[in-house]
């Protein structure tokens, strides 16, 4: 199966088909699929294609591989495209119908059509299935597939590949069809482009194609006209808000060529008319939704992938589960569920066990509700399962109608929820995603966030599996490549994988922003403002003093543009730190500023600082302005300003007396230094101390931090996953609540509709429910619920029932009792054990069904047992030859027993050749002696007037049917009152006799009696009519003996008059011919020519004569069984070529012969030689002169044959198979003129049966004979 598979379902480019540009020409290619009642419609498709079209048409047909397929000339005589029936490889034309041959199917490869002979797949997958799916692989938008009548589900799995590369569909109106299954499956998959009577459907499909880039929508939008760009926005809006789904994150061109097919299939002009169309019918929005959201997918999809995942993907998991028994998988767009139940199998073969020893869980979600709901019912279609192995077919799915139902260990794995992977939660912790054929549809900023997605969905090293046109390779850094050809990719670990926020992305963006004017104005406002901040900010850097702002830690947080002038980086590490970077002649000073300025919660300058900068001594004040208002964002922040120092110089001259100032400078000078230095070394041994402290608190709360947000992490994770099983859960539970108030209806329908009277009892025998039959045995109101059964009456005669419902829950065995009720009614009650789903028993189900009727039933049955029984007696005594009143006498005691012997039965017939009455069975001879001899007449008894009008008489009252006048003194005297007769008629003649019953009392029939009775007297026909048909066969067949026995005897005669008279005439004809040969040979001496030729005509009469005469005899020693056969060993060809010798001389005839190689056979040579001579001759007789005849001898299996052929008159057929009897000659025009007694073809079939050889001839009239017959190589011994 796998290697067909591969012929059909072989990837394609889908982004280049679903793009609407295949790589072909503008051929459309037509794909018809019917079955039963399909030729009739094709008749009326065809009948309604115009002359020329311009598409081809492919006819795939379900036909009989025993019978040649005339589909193509019957196709033909209604349509003037060339019909051809494929049978070898055939390039595709325009104006074109190809028909699939018998026992073949074919399939589309680029503009090939190629046809292979069915193996055993197609028993499975319908050839039309197949033609559909590489149909839509080879011309995607360009295919089109028609379904029309059929049975089965045949073409919607093709059906659903067409419409998942963009094709066009149309069915046959179901209600036209003549057998309507395969147009209502398709259109079951909702995926239909239109339901029309089949001969709309040819220019519906025309004006399709017409259509066809008719409309084009640009992708870009900057060439779209604005009315375009109106209408798309329309569009997106109505589908979104009827829907729900938003299309952005889809890729433009596609969603695009979708609504130009929408577009195409409405027959509409332009994109404005579209969106009018959408707003005032919302069935098209759903048409749209399908079209957008189509979920097409199969079981096992992409063998040679899934092959692979059975190999390696699966058995690594299994591997690598380090002690968890827990496998969680997520099929995000599972679409109809088919690929989460392959997982499911693949996992559970694995496995080598059931699926809930490994505890797997499978998420299977989509954004289709349909297409959900199809995959939680888990029923699929013979078609849709065709894709199992008939051995997954028989483990995992369980035979339900016409396809198949998932199996609950199975099912109960999976759980299926709609949810949008682009903006709901993911889950978590997972083995292996699957999202195959679905990132295709999505723009590249999507897939990014969707390979992130998964990427935080999936465990470290867990696989992601995706469609065979996708791709992880751009996601490299979160992603390995475990198997590049079939696209499965392993999770890679990095330091924090976050759960990416979605992106929504706004409907207008899929056109172009829409801003308001008031939106634009406050815009306008708030770019003023930002405008004059960088210009404050631009002149405060130019003419403020250089500064920077720092945070507690002494690092940089920003510097004003002239600040750099008094840092220098040195080597090393690089570093933020304002102590490190700032020039060496300010550290210290800007140290000592910088702790005092923290410690005194104030301002600090240094000042009189000196710095060299490019060779130029300047002088620098530092002011250190820290921020400590909590309420303020800069808080703990301090900002650091160099002003610079300009010294005043002129004319002034500063003289110094003496040299006491500079010391006392200096001294001041060191003083200050000392201070500084006392400073910074407290300051160093507190910061060294806080340092240390704050350094330990720091590896603590870092510590207790990092588990923290691992713990808020992990939890945030876990949140996350469990919030979506949760909504998972709760949809699979509200299907279940649905299930239930679903079933729960049903139930309580059933019950009510049932009408069988139940009690249902907990374990201490207390009322649970009851159905409301049951209130007419027991006497049960609505508040009886929880009140013990026993404290509730009921109208049985029956005590015994807790007795029974205690033995029930003892013995748990089913117990019934049939019981009456005080109303006669009869019940069969049944006592059953309340088991739950976990087989636990909670109590006991009391059912009584009403067999009233049922008894009433059996009471007929059993009086009709009774007389099917009488019956049988009665005709197995007629059909063993039993007198008239012996077969009679049991249905006349049936009669008596079924009325308790209140009544008497007799049978009369009409005495031969008399119209009068006589009794045959039933009554005393007594009786039968005063009635016997009446007549038959309208003046008769009832049983006369019976006879003579052919009707029943009902006598109710003999002393008051006027009828019984002369017959009550009888009647009385044997105490009858009543008289029923029935007429008793020959099958399909006359009135033969009557059936009368007599009663005791009074009567008046009544309807089942009268039925009854009519049996009787139909029965009694049958018999009456049988013993008068073997009277009159014993007669004939008396005279037939007798005719016999004269026929024999005449026979005799004649043979023995043949006998005698053959062998009284051979002598003298013996003497006559040689007196003959004497004279002719002395009228030759003597010169007398002519005499002696008449004299050798006579001669040639003769033979002929005594040639009759051995016939005769032979014939006469067949009849007698004393014709003996003298056995040996003969060369068969010898044999045939002598006898051709001897008759061939006197023949104007062309004789062939063909001689083969044959062994010696045991036989009469002269008798056979007789029935070669014989055959010969006839051969001669009935052929015209110079024609020729062929004689043949060949070797066969287990004998040898003789075939002697002409070209002459033939043998009619209604002759054939007579000519071999005694006898038969023909009576024709062209044979009957030819001389001859019937014998010699008798006589030579009858010698060539008694060597055990067969003989048989062929012929046609006019056109010659061929006479064969064979003789076996050795005879059996008999």
């Amino acid at each position: 199966m796998c290697t067909i598979m591969k012929e059909f379902d072989t990837s394609y480019d889908k982004d280049n088909i679903l793009a609407g540009r295949p790589d072909r020409d503008d051929l459309l290619v037509v794909g018809i699929g019917a079955s039963a009642g399909g030729i009739r419609a094709l008749q009326s498709f065809f009948a309604h294609v115009p002359d020329n079209p311009g598409m081809a048409y492919v006819v795939i047909l379900h036909l009989s591989p025993l019978y040649e397929s005339k589909l193509s000339e019957l196709l033909q005589q209604v349509t003037p495209l060339k019909v051809t029936m494929i049978t070898e490889k055939t390039r595709i034309q325009m104006n074109h119908v190809y028909v699939v041959p018998q026992d073949q199917h074919l399939m589309m490869s680029d503009n090939h059509i190629l046809v292979s002979k069915n193996a055993g797949m197609e028993e499975r997958i319908a050839p039309v299935d197949i033609f559909f799916r590489t149909l839509a692989n080879s011309f995607g938008p360009r295919a089109v597939c028609v379904i029309l009548s059929g049975t089965g589900a045949n073409g919607s799995m093709g059906l659903r590949r067409i419409k998942e590369c963009g094709g066009a569909a149309f069915v046959q109106n179901p209600r036209e069809a003549e057998y309507n299954e395969m147009p209502r499956n398709a259109i079951a998959t909702a995926l239909v482009d239109d339901i029309l009577p089949v001969s709309e459907i040819p220019e519906k499909i025309l004006s399709y194609k017409l259509r066809l880039g008719s409309v084009e929508i640009p992708v870009d939008s900057e060439k779209r006209a604005e009315d375009e760009q109106h209408a798309l926005r329309e569009v997106f809006s109505h589908l979104r808000l009827r829907t729900g789904h938003d299309f952005s994150n889809y890729k433009r061109a596609t969603l695009l060529r979708r609504i130009e097919r929408r577009i195409n299939i409405r027959n509409l002009n332009s994109l404005k008319a579209y969106a009018a169309y959408l707003q005032h019918n919302p069935d098209e929005v759903t048409a749209l939704l399908k079209d957008l959201l189509i979920s097409v997918t199969n079981f096992f999809r992409d063998k040679k992938a899934f092959e692979m995942l059975e190999q390696e993907v699966v058995p690594s998991i299994l591997q690598n589960r380090q002690g968890d028994n827990h496998i969680r998988i997520w099929i995000a767009g599972c679409a109809t569920g088919e690929e989460a139940y392959s997982l499911a199998m693949l996992f559970s073969e694995q496995a080598m066990g059931s699926i809930d020893d490994l505890r797997v869980q499978i998420f299977a979600t989509d954004i289709d509700e349909a297409a959900i709901a199809v995959a939680r019912e888990g029923y699929y279609s013979i078609n849709d399962a065709a894709d199992v192995s008939p051995e997954r077919l028989m483990r995992f799915f369980n035979r339900e109608g016409d396809g198949y139902r998932i199996k609950r260990e199975v099912r109960e794995t999976i759980l299926f929820a709609s949810h949008n992977f682009l903006k709901d939660p993911p889950f978590s912790h997972l083995d292996l995603v699957s999202c195959r054929n679905v990132l295709i549809y999505l723009n590249q900023s999507a897939q990014e966030r969707v390979m992130e997605t998964f990427h935080f969905a999936l465990k470290p090293a867990g696989f992601l599996v995706l469609g065979l046109s996708e791709s992880a390779e751009s996601a490299s850094d979160l992603y390995a490549v475990f198997n590049r050809e079939f696209h499965i990719f392993q999770s890679r670990r990095i330091a924090q994988s976050n759960y990416p926020l979605p992106e929504p992305m706004p409907l207008y963006k899929l056109t172009e922003p829409i801003i308001s004017p008031t939106i634009a104005a406050q815009e306008n406002r708030v770019r003023e403002r930002v405008m004059m901040n960088d210009l404050h900010q631009r002149l405060l850097e130019e003419y403020a003093p250089p500064s920077m702002v720092i945070n507690e830690e002494y690092d940089i947080l920003h510097l004003s543009e002239r600040a750099g002038r008094y840092l220098q980086i040195a080597g090393g590490e690089p570093s933020q730190n304002l102590l490190k970077l700032v020039r060496q002649e300010l550290r210290l000073e800007l140290r000592s500023a910088l702790y005092q300025a923290v410690q005194r919660q104030s301002a600090v300058e240094a000042r009189g600082l000196k710095l060299t900068i490019d060779g130029q001594l300047e002088n620098v004040n530092v002011h250190i302005r820290p921020v400590f208002r909590r309420e303020d964002v800069a808080n703990g922040l301090m900002l650091v300003i160099f002003e610079q120092r300009v010294e005043e110089t002129g004319d002034l001259q500063v003289i110094q007396s003496s040299d006491e100032p500079v010391a006392r400078q200096l001294e001041e000078e060191l003083i200050r230094l000392k201070a500084q230095l006392r400073a910074s070394i407290e300051q160093h041994e507190f910061q060294q101390e806080e340092l240390k402290a704050s350094n330990e608190e720091l590896q603590a709360m870092n510590e207790e931090l990092r588990s923290a947000a691992e713990e808020l992490e992990t939890s945030k994770e876990e949140l996350q996953s469990i919030n979506e099983e949760l909504r998972t859960l709760n949809q699979e539970l509200k299907v279940k609540v649905d299930e239930t108030t679903i079933a729960g209806n049903n139930l309580q329908n059933l019950i009510n509709s049932a009408e069988i009277a139940t009690i249902f009892l907990d374990r201490s025998f207390r009322v649970a429910l009851f159905t409301p039959p049951a209130r007419n045995v027991f006497n049960l109101i609505a508040n009886d619920i929880g009140r013990p059964l026993s404290d509730i009456t009921n109208k049985l005669n029956y005590e015994g029932i807790l007795s029974d419902a205690e033995a029930v829950l003892e013995k748990l065995q089913t117990i019934e009792r049939e019981v009456t009720a005080i109303d006669g009614r009869s019940y069969l009650m049944r006592f059953l054990p309340y088991r739950t789903e976990e087989d636990r028993i909670n109590g006991v189900v009391i059912t009584l069904i009403d067999m009233t009727q049922h008894k009433l039933a059996e009471i007929v049955l059993r009086e009709n047992e009774t007389w099917m029984n009488g019956q049988k007696e009665a005709f197995q005594a007629a059909m063993n030859g039993q007198p008239l009143e012996n077969s009679l006498a049991p249905l006349v005691r049936t009669v008596v027993d079924q009325n308790d012997g209140e009544v008497r039965a007799a049978f009369y017939i009409c005495s031969t050749g008399q119209d009068k009455l006589h009794l045959v069975a039933g009554m005393s001879e007594e009786y039968a002696r005063e009635i016997n001899g009446s007549d038959i007449s309208p003046e008769s008894m009832t049983c006369g007037l019976a006879m003579h009008t052919g009707e029943p008489v009902i006598a109710h009252d003999i002393e008051e049917d006027p009828r019984w006048v002369n017959w009550r003194p009888i009647a009385r005297k044997y105490n009858y009152r009543s008289c029923w007769s029935f007429p008793v008629r020959m099958v399909g003649g006359p009135v033969l006799g009557t059936f009368a019953m007599y009663f005791t009392n009074p009567r008046i029939p009544q309807v089942r009696e009268l039925e009854l009775s009519g049996l009787v007297a139909h029965a009694a026909s049958i018999i009456i009519s049988r013993h008068v048909e073997s009277m009159e066969r014993a007669q004939a067949e008396e005279a037939l003996r007798l005719s016999e026995q004269r026929l024999t005897s005449l026979l005799r005669i004649r043979e023995d008059f043949i006998s005698v008279a053959s062998h009284e005439l051979k002598t003298p004809i013996t003497s006559m011919k040689a007196y003959a040969e004497i004279v002719e040979e002395r009228m030759i001496e003597r010169g007398n020519y002519e005499d002696g030729e008449l004299l050798g005509r006579l001669n040639g009469q003769i033979d002929r004569l005594t040639t009759l005469i051995n016939l005769l005899l032979d014939a006469t020693r067949l009849s007698e069984g004393q014709l003996k056969l003298t056995l040996n060993e003969t060369d068969i060809n010898k044999l045939v070529t002598e006898k051709l010798n001897d008759i061939k001389q006197a023949s104007h005839h062309r004789f062939e012969v063909e001689i083969g190689e044959l062994p010696m056979l045991s036989i009469d040579a002269e008798r056979i030689g007789q029935v070669i001579t014989n055959l010969l001759s006839n051969a001669i007789k009935y052929s015209p002169a110079d024609t020729s005849i062929l004689i043949k001898t060949l070797p066969e299996k287990d004998f040898i044959r003789v075939i002697v052929k002409d070209e002459g008159y033939g043998i009619p057929k209604e002759h054939q198979h007579k000519i071999f009897e005694k006898f038969y000659r023909i009576t024709t025009d062209n044979l009957d003129t030819f001389p001859g007694m019937g014998l010699g073809l008798y006589i030579s079939a009858q010698i060539i049966r008694g060597h055990q050889g067969s003989i048989e001839v062929d012929s046609q009239a006019g056109k010659g004979s061929t006479f064969s017959f064979t003789l076996p190589y050795k005879r059996s011994q008999v």
